[in-house]
């Protein structure tokens, strides 16, 4: 009798697996331009689902070395002139997130709206 309770508690703490939310996935584009003579990262989407796994292309075009960081999310990634990199990071609740660029701190941030 006690295997049987045994396998049966087992059996349903397994299958509680099922009954979990799916996180969202999205994938976006962010290429570097200028604006205003300062380099910029330009989003191919804004808008970000919240508690979800973001895989974004990072697209350096610029004839400089340019940055990718999201504060708290992503840790920072640099990309030489000519380099496309992949990264991911996940999104927390709803808010407004910055991607930075580490090495031109006057940069102007993209913004993210993650709803």
């Amino acid at each position: 009798m006690r295997f049987f309770i045994t396998l049966v508690a087992v059996s349903l703490n397994i299958g509680c697996g099922s009954f979990r939310q799916h996180r969202p996935e999205i994938s976006v584009t962010y290429q570097t331009g200028l604006a205003n003579g300062q380099p910029i990262w330009i989003s191919s989407n804004e808008e970000l689902p919240a508690k979800a796994l973001v895989h974004a292309t990072l697209i350096n075009q610029l004839d400089i070395a340019h940055g990718f960081e999201v504060a708290g999310l992503q840790g920072p990634v640099v990309l030489q002139p000519g380099d496309t990199q992949l990264v991911n990071f996940n999104t927390k609740g709803p808010g407004t997130l910055h991607a930075t660029c580490p090495l031109h701190k006057n940069h102007k941030p993209a913004i993210l709206h993650v709803n």
